[in-house]
């Protein structure tokens, strides 16, 4: 299952959504973000429901911004307790993270990694630093 946000949803998820049948809940962001009927879209309330009943069923997102419909939705679930917090990975001193903040209204944990001087990071690197930030390992 998928939850569409903003800013951005690149042609390329679209096609794989589409191709693959994934389904998708018909938030009304979602809906704005992807003019497409033939998706396999779910409706909200469908998705709570199979959410609370199934709690190992994986939700897929492609913006931290889906958090807060998370929170809003399912906030007493075992998926809700099981976020952590989410990490900004930036090739600067951090731009971005505050912004991320704010998407979340600061009720996740939010961290920074950077890398400056066009040096991108390493998956071990983003690894070790969710393990020590956000982890707590």
């Amino acid at each position: 299952m998928f939850l569409i946000d903003k800013p951005y949803v690149s042609d390329f998820l679209i096609h794989t959504l589409k191709e693959n049948s994934y389904p998708v809940v018909a938030t009304k962001v979602a809906k704005e973000l992807i003019a497409d009927a033939s998706l396999n879209w779910i409706r909200e309330e469908e998705a709570i429901a199979s959410l609370k009943n199934n709690p190992s069923q994986r939700i897929y997102s492609n913006s931290e911004n889906a958090l807060s419909w998370i929170d809003k939705h399912l906030g007493e679930t075992e998926l809700s307790k099981q976020i952590k917090g989410i990490l900004s990975v930036e090739m600067s001193s951090g731009q971005m993270v505050e912004d991320v903040r704010l998407s979340v209204d600061q009720k996740i944990k939010v961290d920074h990694y950077g890398r400056t001087g066009g040096i991108i990071p390493a998956p071990e690197e983003i690894v070790e630093a969710l393990k020590n930030k956000i982890i707590g390992g």
